[in-house]
């Protein structure tokens, strides 16, 4: 009976040290793995922020806090809303907040108030989690937001020449 119970001891034993150490192996490369992704995370040139099921924000990168000028305590939560401008307010959190309703994705370009009250054009574009990783039971919103504002601000300099350049051609036709 000892006999078999060393043996038994022995392969329980075994068995055990080979599940930790594919746990620890498994854990280091969690571990790079994360500090990859953060380390990606926090260089990227645009802001990265992410929300629960409800819209409410729950990260958001150094690139959005510094862009912006909100902690990330005033973005918690709802505080996102302080970004729009309030002739955006109705129709953007209205259709933000109907999409996330249906797990849909969505973006495109609008205005946003700094903290400093600089207004700035962004392109956002914002995806499900469950989409994001393949995995129905993930839950929540991954989103990046792109400060377009210097190229929107081009192109309506662009528009305004090309509608004064059409209103000498009429003129000069006279």
């Amino acid at each position: 009976v000892s006999f078999v119970v060393s043996i038994l001891y022995w392969f329980v034993r075994r068995r055990w040290m080979e599940t930790a150490k594919a746990f620890h192996q498994a854990y280091e490369k969690l571990g790079a793995s994360n500090a990859w992704i953060r380390a990606i995370n926090q260089s990227s040139p645009m802001a990265i922020f992410t929300t629960d099921q409800d819209g409410c924000c729950t990260y958001a990168n150094d690139t959005f806090v510094a862009s912006f000028g909100y902690s990330i305590g005033e973005l918690s939560g709802a505080g996102w809303r302080h970004l729009l401008r309030p002739d955006d307010v109705d129709l953007k959190s209205d259709s933000i907040l109907s999409l996330l309703d249906v797990k849909s994705r969505f973006g495109g370009l609008t205005r946003v108030i700094c903290k400093n009250g600089d207004i700035k054009w962004v392109r956002i574009k914002v995806n499900p989690m469950e989409y994001v990783m393949h995995d129905a039971s993930a839950s929540g919103y991954v989103g990046v937001i792109d400060d377009v504002t210097n190229e929107h601000l081009s192109g309506m300099e662009r528009d305004r020449f090309f509608d004064m350049a059409a209103d000498l051609v009429v003129i000069s036709d006279l």
